[in-house]
């Protein structure tokens, strides 16, 4: 695979080298490591993350929302099972940080790494089995620090780079050219400088 996957994305080249080679083990096995994107606010986690998504073209991808999530019992009636088990499905947790404290748990059953690349997670209603082959998990937030660190453990980091000037001209004029408007480049160059803050 190569970078031409991530065409659309300015910059992040280191990102895109690591994503392809875990892409390139995915298209022989069916299997990626469980993922977490870390970045500030605005980097495109969530875009690479979803990106990343459409290239392993699972039948699925949801983005689920981590603050929506109140319980265990709400994660598995509302997403897990209409969606992920027994599915070919990719799921990506947007602002993981917000995970509550037992959905975390029952996510360290399934996401416990082994040879046999699945597990098994009982629920009052039975036994579930979650298979790497069928399902990718993928993680993002702003705050690492929060997610609990033996969930940390199972996931391969990945860290944003920050963007360069340049590079934040380039996203800056690629969204103005989908609403048709030009703008000279000595304008791109002083708004990209003050994007930041």
């Amino acid at each position: 695979m190569s970078q031409e996957n991530y065409s659309q994305i300015v910059g992040q080249d280191k990102v895109k080298k690591k994503l392809n080679f875990l892409l390139d083990g995915f298209s022989k096995t069916r299997i990626i490591p469980h993922l977490l994107f870390v970045a500030p606010r605005g980097c495109g986690k969530t875009l690479i993350a979803q990106e990343t998504a459409n290239i392993m073209r699972r039948t699925k991808t949801i983005v689920v929302n981590c603050s929506t999530i109140k319980n265990v019992k709400q994660f598995f009636n509302q997403i897990m099972f209409p969606y992920v088990y027994s599915k070919d499905t990719t799921i990506i947790f947007d602002e993981a940080s917000e995970l509550p404290r037992d959905v975390t748990m029952a996510l360290l059953t399934i996401l416990n790494p082994n040879s046999n690349n699945r597990n098994d997670f009982t629920l009052d209603e039975g036994t579930y089995t979650f298979r790497f082959d069928q399902n990718s998990f993928l993680f993002c937030t702003t705050e690492a620090q929060k997610i609990f660190h033996a969930l940390l453990d199972r996931l391969y980091r990945i860290d944003l780079e920050d963007y360069s000037y340049n590079d934040l001209g380039k996203i800056i004029n690629n969204n103005l050219k989908l609403k048709n408007q030009i703008v000279q480049d000595e304008i791109i160059n002083e708004v990209a400088s003050v994007c930041r803050g």
